[in-house]
């Protein structure tokens, strides 16, 4: 019998499947079926589009969010323009940190 954690690891795995798997479409419906998320679904190119890729996953998901996501590196050269995200209000270089196999980065 699974414990409360287990059941929470379990439900995020299956979560970030939904999310991030590719997704065949020909309508935006198609996203929204596919991927159980209403908000913010395109299908581009025949693909469903990654809901979190504009704005951000704390602006899709909570209610009163009002900050877009921070523009990287991955993005494409006209993602602020197209608001999909916004600069820095820092303006710093963009860090990356791989943890590989450990528990935290350091």
């Amino acid at each position: 019998m699974m414990n409360v954690a287990g059941w929470s690891m379990l439900a995020l795995l299956l979560l970030c499947k939904q999310v991030l798997a590719s997704v065949s479409c020909v309508w935006d419906a198609d996203c929204e079926a596919g991927l159980n998320f209403e908000r913010n679904v395109k299908c581009v190119e025949g693909k469903c589009q990654n809901p979190f890729f504009t704005g951000g996953c704390l602006y899709n998901m909570l209610e009163g969010w009002d900050k877009l996501r921070v523009c990287h590196s991955d993005d494409p050269p006209d993602a602020e323009e197209k608001g999909y995200c916004r600069k820095s209000p820092m303006d710093y270089m963009e860090v990356r940190i791989h943890s590989q196999n450990w528990e935290s980065a350091f």
